[in-house]
């Protein structure tokens, strides 16, 4: 039976009566939005809010409560995220006990600000195991399917995307593993390409790479390619759908290191690859780290022609064999260099330093690529020490798997596992540590 156009209007007054009376509206005049309060309102606005970022709050919107009541918030952090504080703010005054606030009970007109901060929790490992998830170990190739029967071909740099797919740029070609462990091809063919500009670009099944080092993915599950060899940016977009496109977005496909727009910048030799949350990529490249806009546009930010170790200024720092770049939570570009074996730091504001304890006479000897957790720990492969080294925020060096005199393949507690040549490294929300060695993807994972 199909119901008239007056009922369906009725049903949609009613509804939204029914809705204004949740909120609160039935028990006095309607309320503004937060903060915009009219003379006659003898409401409170309690707008919550959580400033990190990282979570979810319930009510998400501003709660209309008559003076002297009260009204409980639910907060659910992200994976990976703890509550570190809750606060308030604004003119009703009034009190916040965990996640419930109650009104001055003489207070009207006025509006309170609920503020809840998150956090990123460290992963203690002492306890964690190391397996294998695809690949076969000595066997290199580029069959697709289930992790086990798959082979990689020298996988390097590895990124996550937000639904737990995990990308690797190999040989000739970028693969994925889905969270259930299947493997397939995203983009590339099993020929080396060697494209100027765009020349290899086009649909993924026949789109080619020169060398690819390293990927990253943006917000929207773009994929960013840094490819050696053609010295170009390259972007895969709608990946692992029929419209899977290759496109260069910047470089002319020239050694060369300068600035501009699209073909009009040139590349030394990009490996590292970091993205930030407005989709500017980050470019580990020799002597100098770049930038690429989403617009294609490339700049320095920081190294110079001449090659070395010099902190400082951004500009004026000098660089040696730039390999793989990280951002953290705070903004800071975390830069490995296999030239000097160093860890270099760019902070936000422009100036470079150079991690104690890491590279150099220090027990982190080759450092590959590099990840970022959500507590801002760095996580370092060393293929001199056949191990996954962690850095703290507050500096202190250890290895969380494998050691020097245990290099080899073999899975078990991070103990006893034995590491190879680990290279690329990402780390989920949850603190699972996904890695590149040899033929192989592994991970470290909490029982």
């Amino acid at each position: 039976m199909k119901t008239s156009p007056l009922i369906k209007t009725a049903l949609t007054i009613l509804s939204a009566v029914i809705l204004a009376c949740a909120l609160g509206g039935c028990w006095g005049p309607k309320a503004p939005p937060c903060g915009d309060w009219d003379d006659d309102s003898s409401l409170v606005a309690v707008c919550p809010s959580v400033s990190s970022g990282h979570g979810s709050i319930s009510p998400s919107k501003e709660v209309w409560l008559n003076y002297g009541k009260t009204t409980t918030f639910t907060l659910t952090p992200d994976v990976g995220y703890t509550i570190t504080s809750a606060g308030m703010g604004g003119t009703c005054g009034g009190a916040l006990s965990g996640y419930k606030y109650t009104t001055n009970p003489i207070k009207k007109n006025c509006t309170v600000v609920a503020t809840f901060s998150l956090s990123g929790k460290s992963v203690d490992y002492s306890d964690a195991v190391v397996t294998t998830i695809a690949g076969q170990r000595d066997h290199y190739g580029n069959v697709d399917g289930p992790g086990a029967s798959a082979t990689l071909n020298n996988p390097g740099g590895i990124a996550l995307d937000s639904d737990g797919n995990l990308y690797i740029a190999t040989e000739t070609n970028i693969r994925r593993i889905t969270p259930d462990g299947m493997v397939s091809t995203v983009a590339g063919t099993n020929d080396r390409g060697s494209c100027v500009h765009g020349g290899c670009d086009g649909p993924c099944t026949s789109a080619t790479f020169a060398a690819p080092k390293d990927v990253a993915v943006d917000a929207d599950g773009n994929v960013y390619v840094a490819d050696y060899l053609d010295h170009t940016i390259r972007k895969i977009s709608n990946p692992a759908t029929p419209a899977c496109t290759v496109s260069t977005l910047a470089g002319s496909g020239a050694f060369g290191s300068d600035d501009g727009v699209g073909a009009q910048a040139s590349f030394e030799a990009p490996a590292g690859l970091a993205v930030d949350s407005s989709a500017n990529v980050y470019i580990a490249d020799g002597r100098l780290i770049r930038k690429v806009t989403p617009a294609g546009i490339v700049v320095t930010v920081a190294g110079t022609l001449v090659e070395g170790r010099a902190d400082g200024p951004a500009l004026s720092a000098q660089f040696s064999g730039a390999y793989g770049v990280v951002l953290d939570a705070q903004g800071n570009l975390y830069v490995s260099e296999r030239g000097s074996n160093d860890i270099r730091k760019i902070t936000p504001d422009g100036m470079v330093s150079t991690l104690p304890g890491v590279g150099v006479g220090a027990a982190s000897g080759e450092p590959q690529k590099l990840g970022v957790d959500v507590a801002s720990n760095l996580y370092i492969p060393d293929n001199h020490s056949c191990a996954i080294r962690k850095v703290t925020p507050g500096g202190e060096v250890a290895a969380i798997a494998g050691a020097p005199d245990r290099c080899g393949v073999s899975d078990g507690t991070v103990s006893q596992a034995r590491l190879s040549r680990p290279g690329g490294v990402a780390v989920a929300p949850n603190g699972t540590i996904y890695f590149s060695d040899s033929a192989l993807i592994r991970k470290i994972e909490k029982p």
